[in-house]
């Protein structure tokens, strides 16, 4: 918690499917949930939509998201979300490249992280929605990075 700066940080994960079939199963799957409680908290998983993503950003109530194709990849693949309250700005990242608009309009998140309401690849609140794959190098930055920061991360092969 004390590294934990809610207004601006960056959040990365690798992930891979299963299969293919795990993209078109109906089944929302988690790759990460960092939360405070249901007011403030950041959540990125596959959605019960075939192919999509979809990353959420709650602040003090104020939610911001959006989805995003991932065009079924099989491979490994790299999503981000960085935010910064400051700069009024929350990006959404797959394989380096931003996805949609820049998000604006922020609320000010309040409290300190749940320790077990933070998860990687599941949810403490929906146990069907593990993830079904692999995840791996899952990182948390204390400062927003930059598209170029986000280009090269998601370039590591």
């Amino acid at each position: 918690n004390g590294a934990f700066t809610p207004g601006e940080f960056t959040i990365a994960i690798w992930g891979k499917v299963a299969s293919a079939g795990v993209w078109t199963d109906a089944t929302a799957r988690r790759l990460f949930r960092i939360r405070a409680d249901g007011s403030n908290m950041i959540d990125a998983y596959r959605t019960a939509t075939n192919n999509q993503l979809e990353i959420d950003y709650i602040a003090g109530g104020t939610a911001k998201g959006a989805q995003f194709l991932s065009g079924g990849v099989t491979s490994f693949f790299h999503v981000a979300v960085t935010v910064s309250k400051s700069g009024d700005a929350v990006k959404l990242y797959f394989n380096g490249a931003q996805q949609g608009a820049t998000l604006t309009g922020l609320g000010t998140w309040v409290g300190a992280l749940n320790a077990t309401a933070c998860n990687i690849g599941a949810s403490t609140q929906a146990p069907a929605s593990v993830w079904s794959g692999s995840l791996a190098h899952f990182a948390i930055w204390n400062t927003p990075l930059s598209a170029a920061q986000i280009a090269t991360l998601a370039s590591v092969p």
